[in-house]
Protein backbone atom coordinates (compact mmCIF):
# COMPACT_ATOMS: atom_id res chain seq x y z
CA UNK A 1 0.00 0.00 0.00
CA UNK A 2 2.96 2.43 0.86
CA UNK A 3 4.18 1.99 -2.92
CA UNK A 4 0.49 2.64 -4.44
CA UNK A 5 0.23 6.24 -2.23
CA UNK A 6 3.85 7.27 -2.97
CA UNK A 7 3.20 6.77 -6.84
CA UNK A 8 2.23 9.69 -8.76
CA UNK A 9 1.13 7.70 -12.36
CA UNK A 10 -2.43 8.29 -12.68
CA UNK A 11 -2.69 4.64 -13.36
CA UNK A 12 -1.18 3.32 -10.58
CA UNK A 13 -2.14 5.90 -7.82
CA UNK A 14 -4.89 3.96 -5.37
CA UNK A 15 -7.18 7.18 -5.59
CA UNK A 16 -7.11 7.58 -9.77
CA UNK A 17 -9.84 4.84 -9.71
CA UNK A 18 -12.19 6.08 -7.60
CA UNK A 19 -15.10 8.12 -7.96
CA UNK A 20 -14.17 10.79 -5.17
CA UNK A 21 -10.65 10.26 -4.86
CA UNK A 22 -11.29 13.45 -2.81
CA UNK A 23 -13.45 11.42 0.32
CA UNK A 24 -11.13 8.33 -0.46
CA UNK A 25 -8.11 10.47 0.84
CA UNK A 26 -9.96 11.55 3.92
CA UNK A 27 -11.04 8.20 4.99
CA UNK A 28 -7.79 6.72 4.22
CA UNK A 29 -6.43 9.68 6.40
CA UNK A 30 -8.70 9.35 9.21
CA UNK A 31 -8.40 5.31 8.80
CA UNK A 32 -4.55 5.59 9.55
CA UNK A 33 -5.74 8.07 12.40
CA UNK A 34 -7.46 5.46 13.99
CA UNK A 35 -4.52 3.06 13.45
CA UNK A 36 -1.79 4.89 14.98
CA UNK A 37 -4.24 5.48 18.30
CA UNK A 38 -4.62 1.99 18.90
CA UNK A 39 -1.44 1.05 17.70
CA UNK A 40 1.69 2.36 19.14
CA UNK A 41 4.05 0.61 17.31
CA UNK A 42 2.22 1.45 13.83
CA UNK A 43 2.05 4.91 14.79
CA UNK A 44 5.52 6.23 13.08
CA UNK A 45 4.61 4.50 9.74
CA UNK A 46 0.84 5.77 9.70
CA UNK A 47 2.32 9.36 10.60
CA UNK A 48 4.26 9.29 7.72
CA UNK A 49 1.65 7.70 5.71
CA UNK A 50 -0.51 10.70 6.92
CA UNK A 51 1.43 13.11 5.91
CA UNK A 52 1.77 11.57 1.77
CA UNK A 53 -2.22 11.99 1.93
CA UNK A 54 -2.53 15.01 3.30
CA UNK A 55 -0.05 16.64 0.88
CA UNK A 56 -2.13 14.75 -1.69
CA UNK A 57 -5.29 16.49 -0.39
CA UNK A 58 -4.06 19.68 -0.60
CA UNK A 59 -3.20 19.23 -4.34
CA UNK A 60 -6.09 17.68 -5.22
CA UNK A 61 -7.93 20.52 -4.09
CA UNK A 62 -5.50 23.08 -5.67
CA UNK A 63 -6.02 21.40 -8.80
CA UNK A 64 -9.48 21.53 -8.78
CA UNK A 65 -10.59 25.12 -10.88
CA UNK A 66 -14.18 25.37 -10.48
CA UNK A 67 -15.72 25.66 -6.24
CA UNK A 68 -18.76 24.54 -7.36
CA UNK A 69 -17.40 20.99 -8.21
CA UNK A 70 -15.15 21.31 -5.28
CA UNK A 71 -18.50 21.97 -3.00
CA UNK A 72 -20.20 19.14 -4.65
CA UNK A 73 -17.16 16.61 -4.26
CA UNK A 74 -16.79 17.31 -0.65
CA UNK A 75 -20.48 17.04 0.79
CA UNK A 76 -20.71 13.71 -1.37
CA UNK A 77 -21.44 11.01 1.09
CA UNK A 78 -19.80 7.41 1.76
CA UNK A 79 -22.39 4.37 2.33
CA UNK A 80 -22.19 5.34 6.07
CA UNK A 81 -23.87 9.16 5.34
CA UNK A 82 -20.27 11.11 6.35
CA UNK A 83 -19.23 13.45 3.90
CA UNK A 84 -15.56 14.54 3.64
CA UNK A 85 -15.84 17.00 6.10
Amino acid sequence: MNFKIFDHTLENNIFSHSANPLLCMCLLYEFLFLISKKFFSLSYTCKQLMEQVKLMIIEYIESVDDENFLTAVMLERDYSGRDSL
